[in-house]
């Protein structure tokens, strides 16, 4: 091989280290959590976020007039005096970001299933928690979170939703019903217990919970920990 070849080769060695080396830092950038999920509070601990917690509960010129719960006034469209309905589009107001909802069951390890693995921006509803819009209880929705990114789980653990943000929950025959945001919570899959009140809560006020994945390991493909997103049901006169 000429001197020229061996240099072309070295440069191409070179060349594919430096790629291989940018591919390493690029997906530990990607696993690495947000500064917004490193800041979430961790349960068991943390009391489960409220309007009153969030701020939301009074009058205040973000959110208007507390016409009911939920904190602010009941957004065009929401219907004042919400009923169950099942959902077949989540919007989150002032986002852009709308997507389709699917009814589902338990998974096999007997946690709340969540949609298709490539449905990354699909919400699920767990019907065996209220339905959206019931005057008690917490609806319990699913959502992925991607290892690489680009699923709805991933944006909300960059901080996508604020207090006061409106999550619209539609039929698609015409009715709406809404919930503000008021805050998240993270807690490790191996402290968590279903009897904790955190995810399943039938008999508590009127809320709904996201729950994703959260802090990925650089190494396997088990999400330590679920961020739970926490909205309360918006009504009013």
């Amino acid at each position: 091989m000429t001197r020229t070849g061996i240099r072309l080769v070295r440069l191409l060695a070179l060349v594919a280290l430096v790629v291989g080396l940018g591919l390493v830092a690029w997906r530990v950038v990607l696993i690495t959590p947000s500064d917004y999920e490193k800041q979430l509070p961790t349960a068991p601990g943390a009391p489960i976020p409220d309007a009153a917690s969030a701020g939301l509960a009074g009058t205040g010129p973000a959110h208007g007039p507390a016409n009911g719960t939920g904190g602010g006034a009941v957004p065009a469209g929401c219907d004042p005096q919400p009923r169950p309905l099942v959902g077949a589009r989540m919007t989150l107001e002032g986002h852009r970001r709308s997507m389709p909802m699917m009814s589902l069951g338990v998974a096999p390890d007997q946690a709340p299933a969540s949609p298709p693995s490539h449905l990354g921006n699909t919400v699920g509803w767990f019907d065996r928690s209220v339905p959206p819009g019931a005057a008690q209880g917490r609806a319990v929705l699913t959502s992925h979170t991607f290892r690489w990114g680009g699923a709805l789980g991933n944006e909300l653990n960059h901080g996508l939703l604020a207090p006061g943000d409106v999550i619209r929950i539609s039929d698609g025959g015409g009715r709406d019903v809404c919930y503000r945001f008021t805050g998240a919570l993270k807690v490790r899959v191996s402290d968590y217990r279903p009897d904790s009140g955190l995810v399943y809560d039938n008999d508590g006020p009127a809320q709904l919970v996201i729950v994703v994945c959260s802090d990925y390991p650089l190494v396997g493909d088990a999400a330590a920990s679920r961020a739970l997103y926490y909205a309360d049901l918006v009504t009013g006169p």
